[in-house]
C-alpha cells in the first residue's frame, strides 16, 4: 500500500511522505529541518545522495543511505536531518513501527524546536497507521492549524484513519467526507473502501439511528444506507430496502458507490484468485510463485480434480494489482493470493476488509496483518528470535552478531539482541560488514577476541558461504563437529536466505553443527518436503525456491479449508477465514494455520548441518 509513482501526484492515503504542493503557515515539513550543512565534503555528498534517492522515490535505497550516513558520521550536524528523512522513507516502505522508533526520541524536544516539530509530525503519522492511534490524534491535530495543501491532506487522512481505529467512526467518516472532493480517483477509492470497512464493523443495532442522523445525502449516509438496505432485504422487507436505495441513490452516484460497480461480498464459486506480477520488474519472482500455485492446484500436470485458479497479472503495479483483486471479488472467488511484490500486496490487502475477501499475502510485510489478511511469510525478525532462543536452549551464554550494514541487517540484529537479552544471555560483540563485501578478516578477528559461544549472521546463503569460511579459518566454529585447536567452538547461527543443496555442497564443511533458519529448504529426505521437491523437479526441471514453496502452501491452505462444505454464499468467505485460524496441517514452510492476528501459527523451522545433509531439528 506504500509506493510512489514518478510524474504523478503522491497519494496521501498510500504514500506516507510529506511532499508536493502547499504553503505552510508555520513550517514546511518538506524543507531541511536544519540550515547548517556538513563541513565534511564526503559526509555532505553521502547525505545528498540519499536525499536524491528519496526524492526519486527509491525508498529502500534512501532508507539504507540515511542509515549508513548516521553510522559512519554519528557526530555530523546533518545526523538529525538524516534520521527524519530515514523515518519518512520507512513510512513510505510500509514500516510505521520502525519509523516511530527512529523519531520517538527526537519527538521529545520542546515545543517550537524545528527538529521536534517534524519528529512529532512523523511520529503521529506512523502511529496513525500502526501503533497508539489515540496518541497519534494528540500529536496530529495541532498540525491541522499549521499546514496547507498536500501536507494538510496527509494529516487529515491520518487523523481519519486513527479515529476509525479508536472507535470514533462518525468522526472518521466525517473527516473522509471532507477529504473526498479534493482527492484523486485512487484516493477516493481508498476512502470508499475504508469507510465501508468501518460501517461493516458496527453492530446492526447501531445502523439505522446513525443513518438517520447522517442523512441519505451524505458520505456516511450513502455507506450506512447500503448496509441498512441489505439488512432490510435479509429481513424480507423488499419495499423498505428499495426505499433506502432510492433515498441514497444521488449520494451513491456522487461518491462512486453505485451498487452495480461494487465487488460482490458473496463467494459464488469454488475458485481461488491468484494475483502475481507476470510483467514488469517483479516478473521473475511472480512467475516463481505461480509455479508453486499451479503445482498445488494440480494444474501441472493437469488432473481432472484440479483446483480452480483464476490467475491475474499484477503488472508490478499496486493499482493494477488492486484492480485485479476487485475483478476477482466480482467473480465471487473464495479468496485471493497476492504477492510476492511488496507494494502490490500492500495496496491489495489494505482493501481486504472492505471487500469481505480473505487474502493470503506472500510478500514480506512488517505491518500487522489487517482483517481478513493472512501472512504466509513469517516476519524476518521471528527467525532471528527463534535462533536466539534455540542457542540459549543449547547452552550458549555469550553471543556475537556479524550483520550486513543495511536496514535488513540492523532489524535482524536488533531482534536477535532483544531475544538474547530477554533470555538471560550476554552480547559480547556486534559488528557489521558492507553488504557487497567478499572478505571478512577484520570483523571476524574482532569477534574472535570476544570469545562468543554463538555467532549470529543474518545473510543470504550466497554470502553465508564466504562468512562461514572466514569463521572456520579463524578457528571460531566447528569443523566436522570438532573444535579447532584449544578453543571451544562457537555455534554458527544464520538465516541463510535462499539456502539450497548448493550451499551444503560448497560450504557444508564450514557449517557443521550450525543452526540455520531459511524460509524454506528443499530437503529431499523430509517426508513432507521431499515429495514436493520431486514433483517440482519433474514438472519444471529445477529446484524449487522459497517463492514456489510459499505459494504452494497458500493454495494448500485454501484447498484444505474448503475441503468441507462452507455453507451458503454469504457465509463462505467468513467460514474459510475461521478455518484458516484453526489449521494445523503440515506445510512446506510450517503448519498451515494462522493466529488471530493473521500471522503464521507455530515457530519458524530450524535446520542443522550434519555431514553432507541439512535437515530439520525436531
Amino acid at each position: 500500500m506504500m509506493h510512489r509513482r514518478s510524474g504523478q501526484r503522491k497519494r496521501w492515503a498510500v504514500v506516507v511522505l510529506l511532499v508536493a504542493a502547499g504553503c505552510p503557515r508555520r513550517f514546511d515539513p518538506r524543507a531541511e529541518p536544519v540550515t547548517s550543512g556538513s563541513s565534511n565534503p564526503e559526509a555532505d555528498r553521502a547525505y545528498h545522495e540519499a536525499r536524491a534517492q528519496l526524492d526519486a522515490g527509491k525508498l529502500a535505497e534512501a532508507d539504507q543511505g540515511f542509515g549508513a550516513f548516521q553510522k559512519k558520521y554519528p557526530d555530523d550536524p546533518l545526523v538529525t536531518s538524516a534520521t527524519l528523512w530515514q523515518a519518512r522513507a520507512a513510512l513510505g516502505e510500509g514500516a510505521p513501527a520502525r519509523a516511530a522508533e527512529l523519531v520517538k526520541v527526537l519527538a521529545d524536544k520542546p515545543p517550537g524546536d524545528a527538529i521536534g516539530e517534524r519528529a512529532r509530525l512523523l511520529l503521529g503519522l506512523a502511529l496513525a497507521h500502526g501503533g497508539d492511534a489515540q496518541k497519534a490524534l494528540t500529536l496530529l491535530k495541532p498540525f491541522l492549524l499549521q499546514l496547507d495543501g498536500e501536507p494538510a491532506l496527509e494529516v487529515q487522512a491520518a487523523i481519519a484513519e486513527a479515529e476509525g481505529r479508536v472507535g470514533l467512526i462518525d468522526e472518521s467518516l466525517a473527516a473522509m467526507a471532507q477529504l473526498y472532493p479534493s482527492s484523486s480517483p485512487v484516493e477516493q477509492r481508498y476512502l470508499r473502501e475504508r469507510g465501508a470497512a468501518l460501517v461493516a464493523s458496527l453492530p446492526e443495532s447501531a445502523i439505522e439511528l446513525r443513518y438517520r442522523v447522517a442523512g441519505p445525502s451524505s458520505f456516511a449516509g450513502a455507506l450506512l444506507g447500503a448496509r441498512l438496505s441489505g439488512m432490510r432485504e435479509r429481513a424480507n422487507d423488499a419495499a423498505g430496502a428499495k426505499k433506502i436505495t432510492d433515498e441514497t441513490s444521488a449520494a451513491r452516484a456522487r461518491f462512486g458507490l453505485s451498487s452495480a460497480n461494487a465487488p460482490t461480498t458473496l463467494a459464488t464459486t469454488n475458485a481461488l484468485g491468484v494475483v502475481v506480477s507476470l510483467t514488469g520488474k517483479s516478473r521473475l519472482i511472480g512467475e516463481r510463485a505461480l509455479r508453486g500455485a499451479l503445482l498445488a492446484a494440480d494444474a501441472i500436470p493437469t488432473r481432472p480434480d484440479a483446483f480452480d485458479l483464476r490467475v491475474r497479472d499484477g503488472q508490478t503495479s499496486p493499482d493494477k494489482a488492486l484492480g485485479a483483486v476487485e475483478d476477482l471479488a466480482r467473480e465471487g472467488v473464495l479468496a485471493v493470493i497476492v504477492g510476492p511484490d511488496k507494494y502490490e500486496a500492500q495496496a491489495a490487502t489494505a482493501h481486504a476488509a472492505a471487500l469481505g475477501l480473505p487474502m493470503l499475502q506472500l510478500a514480506p510485510d512488517e505491518q500487522p496483518a489487517g482483517p481478513l489478511v493472512y501472512h504466509i511469510l513469517r516476519a524476518n525478525q521471528a527467525r532471528a528470535q527463534v535462533l536466539a532462543t534455540r542457542a540459549l536452549h543449547d547452552g550458549a551464554k555469550r553471543f556475537a552478531v556479524l550483520a550486513p550494514d543495511n536496514p535488513y541487517g540492523k532489524r535482524m540484529a536488533d531482534a536477535f539482541v532483544k531475544a538474547v537479552t530477554a533470555g538471560g544471555g550476554a552480547m559480547v560483540a556486534s559488528l557489521t560488514f558492507d553488504e557487497k563485501a567478499t572478505t571478512f578478516i577484520a570483523p571476524v578477528k574482532k569477534i574472535a577476541e570476544s570469545k562468543p559461544d554463538a555467532i549470529f549472521v543474518p545473510s543470504t546463503a550466497q554470502q553465508l558461504e564466504l562468512v562461514a569460511a572466514q569463521l572456520y579459518a579463524s578457528g571460531l566454529t566447528r569443523i566436522d563437529g570438532k573444535p579447532r585447536g584449544k578453543t571451544a567452538p562457537a555455534r554458527l547461527l544464520a538465516t541463510a536466505d535462499g539456502a539450497s543443496p548448493k550451499l551444503i555442497a560448497s560450504a557444508g564443511r564450514y557449517l557443521q553443527g550450525s543452526r540455520l533458519a531459511p524460509s524454506f529448504y528443499p530437503d529431499d529426505g523430509d517426508p513432507i518436503v521431499g515429495p514436493f521437491v520431486q514433483k517440482f523437479r519433474d514438472a519444471y526441471g529445477e529446484e524449487p525456491t522459497a517463492a514456489d514453496a510459499l505459494a504452494y502452501d497458500a493454495v494448500r491452505a485454501v484447498r484444505l479449508a474448503a475441503a468441507r462444505d462452507l455453507g451458503p454464499p454469504e457465509d463462505r468467505r467468513a467460514e474459510l477465514a475461521r478455518r484458516f485460524a484453526a489449521g494445523t496441517d503440515p506445510g512446506l514452510t510450517g503448519p498451515l494455520g494462522f493466529t488471530a492476528d493473521g500471522e503464521r501459527a507455530g515457530a519458524p523451522t530450524i535446520f542443522t548441518v550434519e555431514g553432507e545433509v541439512m535437515h530439520v531439528i525436531k
